[in-house]
């Protein structure tokens, strides 16, 4: 796979990211990183179509971390999200700017928790979160 693979780097729906839930998320220093981390990703069992990046403008444009590129509700969605945590997007958006690549896995459970956090910090990940269901746990 080439670090230019278009199914890697192809977004999920829908356009505005919301919270996401029961995913690790790590920044990853750059386009090789992340693509060396899918591959090992894969090949320890996590589904290829589970596991996405965000890079570059698109990235910041989809992530909008105030929501003043998706109207209104956009806008509404990012102040409640914004009032109840910290700065997290803003800094996700910064690393974006800088030439990052946040990867965002699956993981259900604290062992795929664990393997997906254990991958990624392999390959150089920092600023890692997992987010369940309602809770935002540092991981590194």
């Amino acid at each position: 796979m080439s670090t230019h693979d278009p199914e890697f780097f192809a977004p999920p729906p829908p356009d505005l990211l919301r919270t996401p839930s029961h995913r690790v998320i790590g920044v990853l220093p750059g386009p090789d990183e992340a693509a060396a981390s899918f591959l090992e990703l894969s090949e320890a069992g996590f589904a290829r179509e589970g596991i996405y990046a965000l890079c570059g403008a698109e990235g910041v444009r989809r992530l909008d971390p105030s929501g003043k590129h998706h109207g209104l509700r956009g806008r509404v969605i990012r102040a409640v999200e914004n009032a109840a945590s910290d700065d997290t997007l803003f800094d996700y958006a910064d690393e974006l700017t800088a030439g990052a690549v946040i990867v965002s896995v699956p993981a259900l459970d604290d062992e795929t928790q664990s393997r997906a956090a254990h991958v990624l910090r392999e390959h150089g990940a920092t600023k890692m979160r997992y987010f369940g269901a309602a809770t935002i746990t540092e991981l590194g």
